[in-house]
């Protein structure tokens, strides 16, 4: 059996797509997983290649598979759906959704064209899922999916044990575009930048309410060890030329012993590659940062998400201002290029906590921040309490992106006077003289960081000149499909 497995475009946030574009290694696993078992696939990575629904659907018609997988984050599901509901009126095939969106709302399993939703990680739930339609067996026996039983009620066939990463291959990166990831902060490198990501680990222990990680992974954790990984990244650099990553675990930093052995394992095998990851604040020391830098990381990336203490506890974070502000700084006399990214829109926002939140980015001083709009996703405790409050303004899951206009309202904010100080924050932070003094040095210390401030600040330069309102971000898509 033929079997496609497509990341849809993401073509109602194209200013994203611009400067940000990763592999989707859901699906790369997932084909790596196949192949290995000899079965035929294609990967379609319809973002990067820039593709839209005819275009999807052209590469249907051509490849003629036999079972269709969709990997579909929150705001690529109507996309995904409409790409199902047009394929299948001019073909036979068997859908499967998974990734986060599906996961952490299985209710898809019951939308028209739909026909199996996977509960958890795909690659061994999709490999039997296969096996079992070749063989021409009910492959509504297959653990790990939902689907739309008889009675028009949600199915589900039973949870599967939870893979072992060491055993899983390598992702399958020779079916997808490598030439076309980049990324949105491009860390300068001696040699032509080819990027790639990896993910070390799965899972998070903590439970902040506006992530679907406690939903998707009930808060546990899966490792790789520090042979496995490193011998991916050797494969990363040897078949594909990548010189720099990006680790793409929820949080790199969760477990300072593995930290400890990765890096020491990069450093043995000498393999010379830049890279950054997500760090938490209260994991970070001056140790675990210098064992990091030695290894050949460039950039620690930090979720701040608020300035004000009362709504860090509400959105249980489990940090402190204080514990963020010293990871800051040691982050800077280690000579770390720092990512800060905060949250502009919790639900017990109001202009003085914002401004706390502004004054705090400021105080930071991090090499680049960024203020997204809060969103409550599916499956999310941030969905729950927004969902009790009636502060939802819409579920076109096509608008839930971050960087568009708000979704939801605050208990004292519009969605307009959100979009009116997410902008005060983003003008507030880098047009300040103390700001401009950081660059500075860091292009006095290196001249090649200029690379990595020059994307980010175009976009920035981009996004304030970007005039929005709610209405007219919210007529594009008017008509959920979800």
């Amino acid at each position: 059996m033929r079997t496609l497995l497509i990341f849809p475009p993401n073509i109602y946030f194209k200013r994203a797509s611009e400067v940000h574009v990763v592999e989707p290694l859901g699906i790369a696993y997932i084909g790596a997983v196949m192949e290995k078992a000899g079965h035929e696939v294609r990967l379609l990575d319809a973002d990067a290649e820039n593709l839209e629904i005819p275009d999807i659907l052209q590469r249907i018609r051509e490849y003629k598979p036999d079972i269709i997988g969709f990997s579909i984050l929150t705001p690529l599901a109507n996309i995904a759906l409409e790409v199902c509901r047009q394929a299948k009126k001019e073909m036979e095939f068997v859908s499967v959704f998974g990734n986060v969106h599906p996961a952490t709302y299985p209710e898809m399993a019951l939308l028209d064209g739909v026909d199996f939703v996977c509960a958890g990680e795909g690659e061994y739930a999709m490999l039997e899922l296969v096996e079992t339609l070749s063989s021409g067996k009910d492959a509504h026996k297959v653990p790990g999916f939902y689907y739309a039983g008889k009675d028009g009620k949600l199915v589900f066939t039973g949870a599967r044990s939870r893979v072992v990463l060491d055993e899983v291959p390598f992702p399958a990166r020779h079916l997808l575009p490598m030439d076309k990831y980049r990324y949105m902060f491009p860390i300068y490198s001696d040699r032509r930048r080819i990027y790639a990501s990896a993910n070390f680990s799965r899972g998070c222990v903590y439970k902040c309410t506006f992530c679907s990680s406690p939903s998707q992974w009930e808060s546990k954790m899966s490792y790789r060890s520090a042979d496995n990984i490193v011998a991916e990244l050797k494969e990363l650099k040897e078949k594909f030329g990548v010189n720099t990553f990006y680790i793409r675990d929820e949080v790199f930093t969760i477990n300072k012993k593995n930290v400890t052995a990765i890096c020491k394992k990069m450093i043995e095998e000498k393999l010379d590659m830049h890279w950054f990851c997500y760090g938490r604040a209260d994991h970070l020391d001056e140790k675990v940062l210098t064992q990091m830098r030695d290894a050949g990381c460039l950039m620690v990336k930090i979720g701040v998400e608020t300035g004000d203490p009362e709504i860090m506890k509400k959105i249980k974070k489990g940090e402190t201002l204080e514990q963020l502000e010293r990871a800051f700084r040691l982050c800077d006399k280690l000579h770390l290029y720092t990512h800060a990214s905060f949250m502009i829109g919790h639900p017990w926002d109001d202009r003085a906590t914002i401004q706390r939140t502004i004054d705090f980015a400021k105080r930071i001083n991090a090499d680049t921040t960024v203020f997204p709009i809060s969103t409550p996703f599916p499956g999310t405790e941030l969905w729950d309490v927004v969902k009790k409050e009636n502060l939802l303004i819409t579920e076109d899951f096509s608008q839930y992106g971050y960087i568009e206009s708000p979704v939801a309202k605050t208990l004292y904010l519009s969605a307009e006077e959100i979009m009116t100080l997410q902008k005060k924050a983003l003008r507030e932070f880098y047009l300040r003289p103390a700001y401009v003094q950081k660059v500075l040095k860091r292009l006095a210390r290196d001249p090649r960081s200029a690379l990595m401030y020059g994307a980010p600040l175009k976009t920035l330069m981009k996004w304030l000149s970007w005039k929005r309102t709610v209405a007219a971000d919210n007529a594009r898509e008017s008509a959920a499909l979800v």
